[in-house]
């Protein structure tokens, strides 16, 4: 009976004669990964700021890359430097956001409303939380990192100064350009719907204080844009009031 050691020499060499004698392998027919999308989706994943399939591998030039400028100095500049109207579409998920990227347009929006049925099949009624609104904007954000830049909602900043404070630092962390925040109530209602409540001014400054030291504690060009729903229960010269006072305290 012979031993361990010869036994895994004999392997070894009949793998290496079944090596040599190079057995034809049964091929599948090749099908290019596009044939198998729709023309739509062919044409989305094309659109990315950088076409991979056309990098030569043999080539020993440089690959250079435009500078890169965050989303946040770029919707700043954007806002600081024309007088036209900024158009940015709603998007809610990647393949909105795809689409908008194609059309060309220079900034996007991430609407809560949107957000909140596509990610969990419910209506904006204070359902979702900072993690699917963070994740969600962060997926949106880096699609294309050198393209427009992304607006995301924040409703009511998710919790008390801290909480907002902290809110604010993850959308920074997540590459958003810039957030609106609200003066509804906790169990907050989407926009356009009827039966909004707000907190009293006090508390909705207090919101914009803590959201503009995170982004001053960041260092961030980020955009704080402050949000009133306040025009249904108190009328207009309380909206304007609100909005002013917030641009005041930091609001951008």
């Amino acid at each position: 009976m012979e031993n361990i050691t010869t036994t895994i020499q004999r392997t070894l060499v009949a793998e290496e004669n079944f090596d040599n004698e190079k057995q034809p392998l049964l091929a599948a027919p090749a099908v290019k990964p596009t044939e198998m999308l729709p023309a739509l989706a062919v044409d989305i994943l094309a659109s990315t700021n950088i076409d991979i399939m056309s990098l030569n591998r043999d080539s020993q030039s440089p690959i250079t890359l435009p500078a890169y400028m965050s989303g946040a100095t770029k919707l700043k500049n954007m806002i600081e430097q024309t007088d036209e109207l900024i158009v940015c579409p709603g998007v809610y998920d990647g393949l909105s956001a795809r689409i908008a990227l194609r059309v060309g347009f220079s900034a996007l929006y991430m609407t809560g409303a949107g957000t909140t049925a596509s990610r969990l099949g419910q209506p904006d009624l204070g359902i979702a939380h900072l993690h699917d609104m963070k994740e969600h904007a962060e997926m949106i954000a880096n699609l294309d990192p050198y393209g427009p830049p992304l607006i995301a909602d924040m409703d009511t900043g998710y919790g008390g100064p801290i909480m907002i404070a902290n809110s604010v630092k993850s959308y920074i962390r997540a590459g958003v350009a810039g957030f609106h925040i609200e003066d509804q109530v906790m169990n907050k209602r989407c926009g356009h719907l009827q039966g909004k409540r707000v907190v009293p001014a006090e508390e909705f400054y207090t919101r914009v204080n803590a959201a503009k030291a995170a982004k001053d504690a960041m260092h961030s060009d980020i955009v704080l844009i402050a949000r009133t729903d306040a025009l249904q229960m108190h009328g207009y010269d309380e909206c304007i009031k609100r909005l002013e006072t917030a641009c005041k305290m930091g609001a951008d």
